[in-house]
């Protein structure tokens, strides 16, 4: 016990604080949303935060398939009138609502879900659902039983065959626990996505704007995605270019470089009607270009509607905020760290340890750490 000897508990503690750190910035890393959580929190066994970023782990897990990329027949969820873009915008937990539906409407006319809770309750989605995605294997014997329970643990026996047999028991189907129904469906569609169509999809002309929602995310564009979502601002972003075509999640991240630095009164806050839309997203994105050259950013080329169009220059300005907050982070009293202050500090380590001084920060970044 940490009661029984201080200063045993407190060397002990020190190494597991830092791993814990390594954990917390890992999960960040791989898109997870840590607010408000601390190293000292995981080690003294805080339950409640332990338990939500042990969610946040296991949901990254679970959604990181759901893209166009992995499976194009995605393209089915579409409505009337939207882009593919426009789709991969949305959140995992709405397209696999989408996928659901889907699914209903193959087996079921007019049986349809809007959450993973209440809707679910009563095992009829879970029984057409299975019958959907898998009808060799399964059958809707379940719809004859009258008791929630046995209903439930009927299901979940045809899903013990299918090999999803994960994260539910048959009680949280019947009281609608949300996230544990989430991650069943997840498992659901990462195993039997039944989307017919998983072959490299012919993209016609009507599309022509979302053709790059088929590439893979860059490691650069993830690694800004990662670093917004990190800054704890709304909506969260799911698709980099899409998600800051109106300029308001740029404009709480240009806030939260400089304390004060947008005058929100004149923000126009999304959702926008149709018609205003092209008019008040490219105010916001302009807005956003004038902050950038206020701070000092290197806004070569780079316009408002280069940000509502989605072009890849804004990987630029990213680069550039997120050079800007990590110097923010590492400033002397009112001073900002410039790039050679960094280097001379790489330098100084790397002599202590009797390395050859490098200017090369790929080649001396594995001595350093």
């Amino acid at each position: 016990s940490k009661y029984v000897d201080g200063k045993q508990w407190y060397q002990r503690r020190v190494p597991i604080t830092a791993g814990q750190f390594v954990v917390l910035n890992s999960a960040v890393a791989i898109g997870c949303r840590i607010v408000s959580i601390r190293p000292e929190d995981m080690v003294c066994g805080v339950k409640h935060l332990q338990l939500a970023v042990l969610w946040q782990v296991i949901r990254a897990g679970l959604m990181s398939n759901i893209s166009l990329t992995k499976h194009h027949g995605l393209k089915k969820l579409l409505n009337e009138g939207e882009s593919l873009a426009k789709l991969m915008a949305r959140s995992p937990e709405e397209i696999l609502i989408r996928w659901v539906n889907y699914q209903l409407s193959r087996v079921c006319e007019g049986k349809y879900i809007k959450n993973f809770g209440r809707d679910i309750m009563d095992g009829e989605v879970y029984t057409y659902l299975l019958t959907a995605i898998a009808p060799q294997e399964t059958d809707l014997l379940p719809l004859r039983e009258t008791d929630k329970l046995a209903r439930a643990e009927m299901i979940l026996e045809y899903a013990d065959n299918l090999e999803v047999r994960n994260f539910v028991a048959p009680h949280d189907i019947v009281n609608g626990n949300m996230k544990l129904n989430t991650a069943f469906v997840a498992q659901l569609f990462n195993k039997y996505p039944a989307l017919d169509d998983e072959d490299q999809p012919e993209i016609n002309d009507d599309f022509d704007d979302s053709i790059d929602v088929y590439v893979e995310e860059t490691r650069e564009e993830k690694s800004f995605r990662h670093w917004i979502n990190s800054l704890n601002l709304s909506p969260y972003v799911t698709y980099l270019y899409e998600d800051l075509r109106d300029g308001y999640v740029l404009l709480q991240a240009m806030d939260k470089l400089r304390k004060n630095l947008v005058e929100w009164e004149n923000v126009n806050v999304p959702p926008f009607e149709l018609r205003q839309h092209v008019f008040k997203s490219s105010e916001n994105c302009n807005y956003v270009v004038d902050l950038g050259r206020e701070l000092g950013l290197k806004m070569i080329a780079v316009c408002g509607s280069d940000i509502y169009e989605g072009n890849k220059l804004v990987l630029g300005l990213l680069w550039q905020m997120m050079r800007y907050y990590t110097l923010s982070l590492m400033k002397c009293g009112n001073d900002m760290v410039n790039d050679k202050a960094v280097l001379d500090w790489c330098n100084c380590k790397l002599k202590e340890k009797k390395k050859e001084k490098s200017t090369d920060c790929d080649s001396a970044l594995i001595p350093l750490l």
